[in-house]
């Protein structure tokens, strides 16, 4: 219940504020268990592909959004899968894999956090975490790349005023063909270029402006004090 209301509403502000613009629908399995696989811009990004997904998403969250009574409440019963913070966790990892086997879809960010220039997956010094693989081999589920674009802007509440464009797409799905380190390699090159090509279709389709493309939160807007770089989403 507070999943899909929370998701209504979001699919009725989203195209009222923004230039909400989801491509790649028909590729998202309408049935059986998936990981939607995507790189990160901004801590607005589980929202955003919740409501351009026809699908829900269990998504995986650090720790910290649980600290309050009331978020654990909310979180708990929006299926959020808790994880531990600085460190992997083999328990949100199994619960992970018990929710796919049972046909559901669970959504992550490889990249472990927010990344954006040379050290996120569309840059030169991309690094991803094996959670995704692993989920992946040991369900038999097939990954979902998808791409988010724009929704660093909304660290800038003015940026409403000018209802900013917001990009996701989804791409076609990776199925699991092998096992071991080979496989777990395969599927993390496949997630990397995938996202790549979606990136390059949205280039040549959109003609982002410099804006368009991801910056910090700091860059976006200069009052929100900078931050260690922590890992999040380690699973």
């Amino acid at each position: 219940m507070f999943y899909w209301a929370t998701i209504y509403l979001l699919r009725v502000l989203f195209p009222l504020f923004t230039r909400f613009k989801v491509k790649g629908q028909e590729r998202i399995p309408r049935q059986g268990s998936f990981l939607l696989v995507s790189n990160h811009i901004s801590h607005f990004d589980p929202p955003v592909f919740s409501a351009a997904c026809p699908r829900a998403i269990d998504w995986a969250g650090s720790e910290i959004l649980f600290r309050s009574a009331i978020a654990r409440f909310y979180f708990a019963r929006s299926n959020v899968i808790k994880v531990r913070q600085y460190e992997a966790d083999a328990g949100a990892l199994r619960e992970s894999i018990r929710r796919v086997r049972k046909g559901r879809c669970v959504g992550l960010f490889p990249e472990g956090g927010i990344r954006c220039g040379e050290k996120s997956v569309l840059g030169s010094r991309v690094h991803l975490y094996e959670g995704a693989s692993i989920i992946a081999m040991m369900s038999g589920s097939p990954i979902l790349p998808c791409l988010v674009m724009g929704s660093d802007r909304l660290y800038n509440p003015r940026s409403l005023l000018r209802r900013p464009s917001i990009w996701v797409r989804f791409g076609n799905p990776i199925p699991v063909q092998g096992e071991g380190k080979e496989e777990r390699e395969r599927l993390k090159q496949e997630m990397i270029r995938s996202i790549r090509e979606l990136a390059e279709e949205w280039k040549h389709e959109e003609h982002p402006a410099p804006e368009d493309w991801p910056q910090t939160p700091q860059q976006r807007n200069p009052k929100i004090p900078p931050v260690r770089r922590v890992a999040v989403d380690q699973i």
